[in-house]
């Protein structure tokens, strides 16, 4: 039953619809509030508001957006959060083992002692940068993809410049080269798993 996302209390109905795009959302009898006022809002709003850490969104969520199972969950749900992590997973170890395997090639003879875990160490520190993508919920969607691309060159220049103690153009090299292993290995997915929809996502 539709739920007031203000005070909790039952509601018969969140909004009254009188033709197509035009309706009119109910107020509680309880609290005198709107039932439901993210019902017009863009989920833009309902995730910042859920960074706010506001109780009537997570309302919103659990009682008026999602739909409720007695028993069991939502396989279909937890399939697809399963497999965007396993994909991103999957770029995460490609590109690693992309930068690591060139220069074991092209570095491992020349010292003594070539410590590994400082390339991983470096590199998850210098992607510092993907931490702008919880910002980029706050951006208006036309300029999204604008806004992927320029977190992705602030990561790549961020990753150059901490591993760049042999040289800017060696290092870029060594960075492309993991991020071709990375793009191989998304393609490979996509090709396994048959989801064309993966397509959109890793091409932004």
């Amino acid at each position: 039953m539709p739920t007031c996302v203000e005070c909790g209390a039952a509601v018969s109905s969140l909004y009254t619809e009188y033709s197509k795009g035009n309706i009119r959302l109910t107020y509680c009898e309880h609290c005198k509030k709107l039932a439901d006022k993210y019902v017009e809002h863009d989920f833009v709003i309902i995730f910042v508001d859920m960074i706010l850490h506001k109780k009537p969104v997570y309302r919103h969520l659990l009682f008026n957006r999602l739909p409720y199972r007695d028993l069991g969950i939502d396989h279909a749900l937890v399939l697809q959060y399963l497999f965007i992590l396993f994909l991103c997973i999957l770029e995460f170890l490609s590109f690693h083992f992309g930068v690591r395997l060139i220069v074991s090639l092209w570095y491992g003879g020349r010292y003594a002692i070539l410590k590994y875990n400082y390339i991983t160490t470096t590199l998850i520190i210098s992607s510092f940068g993907k931490m702008l993508l919880i910002l980029m919920v706050i951006w208006d969607y036309t300029g999204l993809e604008y806004s992927w691309h320029l977190v992705n060159l602030i990561v790549l220049t961020s990753n150059i410049e901490a591993l760049s103690d042999t040289g800017y153009l060696s290092t870029g090299f060594i960075i492309a080269f993991g991020i071709m292993c990375r793009i191989l290995m998304q393609v490979a997915f996509i090709g396994i798993t048959g989801d064309s929809a993966l397509v959109t996502m890793t091409s932004m």
